[in-house]
């Protein structure tokens, strides 16, 4: 799916499956038709880059986040501004429904990540965040807020309801660009674009657990499958990295993209996720894991060399392969 109006930075999809929105330059802010791939309808408002979006949990409402400095709500199904929410003094970089839809997270590049009633639309909780944030992510039960730091190595796991900070975890490097938590709520994910790196990390005593390889090129994003089983992550240089989050082994890697991919979601039924690129495309891939063999040819092809020794090492962990990996 082409964006003719520029790069696309933000992408999700509806509840039901059935939508994809998709944001980016210029304030571009369109739904898609998943199973078709045709735009169903454009919504207006934002004047600059719009860096997140997120669906309410009922589908109805979409929430969007801009460079701009505002927070847009509109309506699914028709378009219509809903309500402009203000106050941020800098790009307010994401935005998440809790699960029960009752708060909306907002956050960007000022001091400050504000949560709001969504039935009256006043800040409940402002939580300070002196270095700004990249991302927002509540736990599947609501109970935790994680917080990536913009300008900092800070990633701070939140109690929403009291506003206090359960747990601060300080990763190599600044700028988070992704946190997720696994379905089961137990692990947090953390992708940092300067180290290049995933990390998986204790949810609840905020230690490390392992960290799923180096990239090549700046991690933009990383969304998890619906099963929580593999973790996919977009780099700097168009490439899409799927990792096993049981073995932390590399899967695949898929092309195809020509420029940064910024945006990842997975859709409800697990089964496909979208990319979104600077390239100004969106794709659709099927989620599924190859088998082994076939997923280092494929790794092959995308490196176009051999494997270093600290790639055997990272992607080959528990494999009995001996002489070169790709052929010549």
């Amino acid at each position: 799916m082409s964006e003719p109006a520029g790069g696309v930075r933000a992408a999700a999809f509806s509840p039901d499956g059935r939508t994809l929105a998709a944001g980016g330059e210029k304030g571009l802010l369109r739904l898609w038709d998943p199973a078709t791939g045709k735009a169903v309808r454009r919504l207006a408002g934002h004047t600059a880059l719009v860096y997140s979006v997120n669906f309410s949990p009922d589908g109805r409402m979409l929430a969007t986040a801009s460079k701009d400095g505002t927070v847009r709500l509109g309506d699914v199904a028709t378009g219509r501004a809903l309500r402009t929410l203000k106050g941020h003094t800098d790009f307010v970089g994401a935005v998440a429904f809790s699960p029960d839809g009752r708060t909306l997270a907002t956050g960007g590049t000022d001091h400050d990540v504000r949560l709001w009633d969504t039935t009256t639309w006043r800040i409940r909780k402002s939580l300070p965040v002196p270095d700004g944030v990249f991302s927002v992510a509540f736990s599947p039960d609501g109970r935790s807020l994680a917080t990536g730091g913009a300008h900092s190595r800070t990633v701070q796991l939140w109690d929403p309801s009291s506003g206090a900070v359960r747990r601060t975890i300080t990763v190599r490097t600044p700028a988070v660009a992704s946190v997720a938590f696994t379905p089961d709520g137990r692990t947090l994910v953390t992708a940092s674009m300067v180290n290049s790196a995933v990390n998986l990390w204790d949810a609840a005593s905020g230690t490390p657990r392992r960290t799923l390889g180096y990239h090549d090129g700046y991690v933009y994003a990383a969304v998890l499958s619906r099963d929580g089983r593999t973790l996919i992550s977009g780099t700097a240089n168009g490439w899409i990295y799927l990792w096993d989050m049981a073995t932390a082994q590399l899967q695949d890697i898929l092309t195809g993209h020509e420029n940064g991919v910024y945006a990842l979601t997975v859709s409800p039924d697990g089964r496909t996720f979208a990319s979104g690129s600077a390239d100004r495309t969106l794709r659709l891939w099927h989620l599924s894991s190859p088998d082994p063999a076939a997923a280092i040819r494929h790794i092959c092809r995308a490196l176009h060399r051999d494997f270093t020794p600290e790639e055997r090492t990272m992607y080959l962990k528990g494999t009995d392969v001996e002489g070169p990996v790709c052929p010549p």
